[in-house]
């Protein structure tokens, strides 16, 4: 058995011609330990299951509520400053 935090794991490359094409496992079982140990076996992960994803269409899908802006007590003024500009010449 591997150490922890490492797995032994054997893979076959099936080519054709240069490219591969798919992958096989040649230990499974030695994998299947290592993931009992990890915890992945655990976690209800099933190789080729998509889990469903759900699209989003209006706000109201979501059930969510508006965000009210806090009130704030000072009242924010425009800035204007008036800048001299001075030409510097050598």
């Amino acid at each position: 058995m591997a150490h922890q935090g490492q797995c032994q794991c054997v893979v076959k490359v099936i080519k054709e011609g240069r490219k591969a094409v798919a992958y096989q496992i040649m230990n499974p079982d030695e994998i299947k330990k290592y993931l009992s140990l990890t915890g992945v076996s655990k976690s209800g992960f099933t190789p080729g299951k998509t889990t469903k994803v759900t699209k989003v269409t209006k706000l109201a899908d979501l059930n969510a509520t508006p965000v009210v802006a806090p009130k704030v007590g000072v009242k924010a003024e425009p800035v204007s400053e008036e800048l001299t500009v001075t030409e510097v010449t050598q």
